[in-house]
């Protein structure tokens, strides 16, 4: 699923940067960089606190020279035990992040109805992957929501 946004993203000419995450470590890597066989072959033990991911991202988009236009796309159970709402310098980055443009996704994988409306509060739009399997072009209007910038939605609004 992960190759297959990527391949998106790649097509409308956007960068595209994983940050995998587990209890309390990180592994990021950079669609186009060497390793990529690496990446999709190995996991992370997985885990529920999502915040250090969050703050990786960030430190990530950040560094970059395209900050108002990189989004974030979290690929997750949805089953976290910490939210970025609730550490006050992470809220005060995402909100700040948010005013550059900046927008947050989520794929939900197998979750509960309860875990995918805790995660859907903080996202800007999500989906789950049962409704791909139904069909639904849901992932399509997402990927269009992704594509619009910022700027381009505001036009839309006025």
């Amino acid at each position: 699923l992960e190759l297959a946004l990527a391949y998106h993203f790649y097509k409308s000419g956007r960068d595209v940067t994983s940050v995998a995450w587990d209890h309390g470590s990180t592994r990021v890597y950079k669609y186009g960089d060497p390793g990529i066989e690496q990446h999709l072959s190995s996991f992370l033990n997985g885990g529920t606190s999502i915040n250090h991911a969050l703050t990786k991202a960030l430190d990530l988009i950040d560094k970059g020279s395209r900050s108002d236009f990189a989004d974030m796309l979290i690929l997750t159970d949805a089953d976290i035990n910490d939210r970025p709402d609730e550490e006050p310098e992470l809220a005060a980055r995402i909100k700040a992040y948010r005013a550059n443009g900046g927008r947050i996704w989520a794929v939900l994988i197998g979750c509960s109805e309860y875990d995918a409306r805790t995660i859907r509060q903080w996202v800007d739009g999500a989906i789950a992957v049962e409704d791909l399997m139904k069909g639904e072009d849901k992932l399509e209007k997402l990927l269009v929501d992704m594509s619009i910038t910022r700027f381009e939605s505001d036009r839309k609004n006025v």
